[in-house]
């Protein structure tokens, strides 16, 4: 699987509260992200936030600045933005790339990826480990979670929109390569599955991740293999879990609302 004319790959980037293992839809009475009984689910989403390097920032923008044009020439990007005190949305012109992000104090730039069901299970984000071998399916780890402050290889789908004489582009989670698992805090009280996913591979035919992320599986010690350079992530310490899975069977917390998710441009369809 190839990556598309509407798609673009990023190395090294960390992820800022991910919903990817289900669609999660909020709850309007505790105001909390629910998970849905079902990836059919009209009213659920997969979202994630993607903290990116300037440069990667700006080859984003880049990249829906050529897919809005190509699909509507002459007309004006138009991006919501949500004031983080009164909670309203107003619609702006987007005239430089620093508009659809938030930016950090650490000096990156901040935007989600979200996507609805559209009660279609491939809407459904494909994950895979660091040797390229999808997880999250039935026969390995279907509840796969990933945790704030991974780090990833992920590859974003950018969709071209209009909405009642309005246009806008969104940003949408496809696929990621789980590079470095961040530890959960707190951390589950989880069996260990005793199964290690981040394991040595063995050479095998190029699979649909190693196709996908260009073959930038990463040697035993976690260096890419890619001959490719990656910006230097500013992340926050990770680590690396030996069984780095919980249990299928555990039930799962809730995940709570961020402050950053209230502030911020949206970047999905508004409908």
């Amino acid at each position: 699987m190839q990556l598309k004319d509407n798609q673009i790959l990023f190395r090294d980037v960390e992820v800022l509260w991910p919903r990817l293992d289900m669609p999660y839809k909020q709850n309007n009475a505790t105001g909390n992200w629910d998970k849905c009984a079902s990836i059919l689910d009209e009213d659920g989403k997969y979202e994630v936030i993607i903290k990116f390097q300037p440069e990667q920032a700006q080859q984003l923008f880049a990249k829906m600045q050529q897919v809005f044009n190509q699909t509507f020439s002459g007309k004006t990007w138009l991006q919501k933005i949500r004031d983080p005190q009164t909670g309203a949305d107003s619609d702006v012109v987007v005239e430089k790339w620093q508009d659809i992000y938030k930016e950090l104090e650490d000096g990156r730039f901040q935007r989600k990826l979200q996507i609805k069901t559209y009660k279609n299970p491939n809407t459904k984000p494909r994950i895979f480990d660091k040797h390229l071998d999808e997880i999250g399916i039935e026969d390995r780890e279907p509840e796969f979670e990933m945790t704030t402050g991974s780090m990833v290889h992920c590859v974003v789908d950018i969709k071209a929109w209009a909405f009642g004489g309005k246009h806008g582009v969104s940003t949408r989670p496809e696929a990621f390569a789980v590079q470095t698992r961040a530890e959960r805090k707190p951390p589950p009280e989880a069996k260990q599955t005793g199964q290690d996913y981040f394991g040595k591979a063995e050479p095998k035919e190029m699979s649909d991740g190693q196709k996908m992320f260009g073959g930038a599986e990463t040697d035993k010690n976690g260096v890419s293999m890619n001959t490719s350079t990656s910006p230097e992530p500013m992340a926050r310490q990770t680590v690396e879990a030996a069984s780095p899975f919980p249990d299928a069977g555990q039930k799962k917390e809730d995940i709570p609302i961020h402050s950053s998710l209230n502030g911020g441009p949206e970047d999905e369809i508004p409908f």
